[in-house]
């Protein structure tokens, strides 16, 4: 599998929901104030149906792309800039770039819309937090673009959280490029 068509599902297959945190996050301000409105909206609705359905979505708030995370942690990397930028004046040039142990942490806020006849009743949001390790990674760098990864390693943890909940979190096994 080319690390290019990867997303963070991938890495994180483990993502049993932490069952005494549900409690936490079904009795949040947050969501005792969105169950109440939706209630008011639609009496019919059933809350630990919009719940299950809510919970089951969280898989695909996973589905960013690993290639986009390292990318924007290492557009961010001071030490890479300069190669950014040479190679947009030099764009036939390639930079063959060794970088050691690294970390990129990575914060994303999803939310899930809930709406019911296609009107919207309200929205959950959630926090991913991802820490990426990485080894022994080699870029290449032409015309300001990383143009590909030549070796290296790496290990991923992260967290979903909803309404400051931690519903699950994981460590992946160490992956070679």
């Amino acid at each position: 599998m080319k690390y290019e068509d990867v997303t963070m599902n991938y890495f994180f297959q483990n993502r049993e929901i932490i069952t005494n945190q549900v409690t936490s996050f079904k009795t949040s301000e947050k969501i005792t104030e969105l169950r109440n409105s939706i209630s008011k909206k639609e009496p019919l609705m059933e809350w630990d149906s919009v719940l299950s359905q809510v919970l089951k979505k969280c898989p695909e708030l996973l589905e960013l792309r690993f290639k986009d995370i390292l990318i924007g942690g290492w557009r961010k990397y001071h030490q890479l800039e300069q190669y950014f930028e040479q190679g947009k004046t030099n764009p036939e040039v390639t930079f063959t770039v060794p970088l050691v142990n690294h970390t990129i942490v990575s914060e994303h806020h999803p939310k899930i819309e809930i709406s019911f006849n296609e009107i919207q009743l309200g929205h959950i949001d959630f926090s991913i937090l991802l820490k990426l390790e990485l080894s022994g990674i080699i870029l290449n760098i032409r015309g300001g673009e990383i143009e590909g990864v030549k070796a290296g390693n790496f290990k991923c943890k992260g967290s979903v959280a909803c309404e400051g909940v931690v519903l699950f979190e994981d460590s992946s096994e160490t992956f070679e490029f």
